[in-house]
C-alpha cells in the first residue's frame, strides 16, 4: 500500500529505522531514497519511499500461515499486523469526514 502522509515527512518517519552507522554515511552523501526489508518466521515487512505519492510511504507486509487457518483468523491477523505496523511507523489512517 502506499500511504500519503499528511502531517509528517516520510524522511521523519522513516530514519528512526536507519541504523546510526548508515546516518552518518547518508549526511555524507546525497541520499535519494532509503528503506527497509525484514523478514520474520510469519511474514516480511518492506517500507521504502513511495513512487506514486511526493510526501509518501509505500508499505508492503505480509502474512505467513501454518496449514489452512480460517478466512476470519486471516482477515484478524492482518488487521493486527496493520494495526501493529502503524503504531510502530507513528501513523494513523485518516477518516474522511
Amino acid at each position: 500500500m502506499h500511504l500519503e502522509l499528511l502531517n509528517k515527512r516520510r524522511e521523519e518517519v522513516l530514519a528512526p529505522f536507519i541504523p546510526e552507522p548508515f546516518k552518518v554515511f547518508m549526511r555524507e552523501r546525497q541520499v535519494r531514497t532509503y528503506g527497509n526489508h525484514l523478514r520474520f518466521a510469519d511474514g516480511d515487512v518492506l517500507l521504502d519511499f513511495s513512487a506514486v505519492f511526493p510526501n509518501g510511504i509505500f508499505l508492503r507486509f505480509s502474512s505467513h500461515f501454518n496449514g489452512k487457518p480460517s478466512q476470519p483468523e486471516i482477515l484478524a491477523k492482518v488487521r493486527d499486523d496493520q494495526a501493529a505496523l502503524f503504531g510502530i511507523l507513528g501513523i494513523e489512517e485518516a477518516t474522511s469526514a
